[in-house]
């Protein structure tokens, strides 16, 4: 049961993570439009090399989208781990759920036995007329539960 927990909380910290590569994947795609932003920026100002440096600004864009493309690979890669580690955690969460609540129900049940064991002990030692064998089987009943 404790490993579950550990497993459950290894899950929990890869989520954590997973979030952080989220974070790191939308700060890289502003800094890319950024990027890209100043590049035009410094084409509109030297018209005197306008079409060399379109055509640097068009190598620069082909390559600014190979990179967005890669991280919006990487951001659904993140967000798929990120729900099957979730999923994972709450199936493991309710797997544990149900054999704690089992647990529970044996001990009530056991619970009620022991008890019923210690009455039914207490009313063969009040009777005048003691059945022995009786006594003898509520006595097993109660060392095998205790």
């Amino acid at each position: 049961m404790i490993e579950r927990i550990e497993e459950i909380q290894h899950y929990r910290i890869l989520v954590v993570v997973a979030a952080a590569a989220v974070v790191v994947v939308v700060v890289v795609v502003v800094v890319v439009v950024v990027v890209v932003v100043v590049c035009v920026a410094a084409a509109k100002q030297q018209e005197n090399l306008l079409i060399e440096r379109i055509e640097e600004i068009r190598h620069y864009i082909v390559i600014l989208v190979v990179v967005v493309l890669v991280v919006v690979v990487v951001v659904v890669v993140v967000v798929v781990v990120v729900v099957v580690c979730v999923a994972a955690a709450k199936q493991q969460e309710n797997l544990l759920i149900e054999r704690i609540e089992e647990i529970r129900h044996h001990i009530r049940i056991e619970s009620a036995v022991q008890e019923g064991s210690q009455n039914m002990l207490k009313h063969l030692k009040v009777l005048k007329s003691i059945d022995k064998k009786a006594l003898q089987e509520v006595n097993n009943c109660a060392h095998i539960l205790l």
